[in-house]
């Protein structure tokens, strides 16, 4: 199962009056990259969705989401509220964890990611 993101990036991206020229320099990538994205031709990464939603001032687990039309951030469904207690669980332990066992663990994560939501199509292995 894919999730697409795309919509709600655009939507995003609108919202704050922004080019994708200027969300890609925000986020220290490619316009072509985050274009991509945006078509849900691919995917970013994990360490990625954390920076998109702290631009955004919305929860990581919004992007996760299926409630595409609303971007204010709010988390009407029950299950938006386990995403986001979940999110905050795993962002307790890497705070913990030295650098080295960060990177370790992130790298478990993306492929627990991968594996579950068949992503081959990560452009680049440094999003993180």
């Amino acid at each position: 199962m894919i999730i697409k993101i795309g919509k709600k990036l655009t939507e995003l991206r609108n919202k704050k009056h922004l080019t994708q020229q200027q969300m890609a320099e925000l986020l220290g990538i490619k316009r072509e990259r985050y274009s991509a994205w945006e078509n849900d031709i691919s995917q970013p990464r994990i360490g990625m969705l954390q920076e998109i939603a702290k631009i955004h001032k919305i929860p990581p687990s919004f992007l996760l989401g299926d409630d595409s039309n609303n971007i204010n951030g709010d988390l009407p469904k029950p299950q938006e509220k386990e995403l986001d207690e979940n999110y905050h669980k795993i962002e307790r332990f890497a705070k913990r964890l030295s650098p080295r066992d960060l990177k370790k663990a992130v790298k478990i994560l993306d492929a627990a990611f991968e594996d579950a939501f068949n992503e081959d199509d990560y452009e680049d292995k440094d999003d993180i």
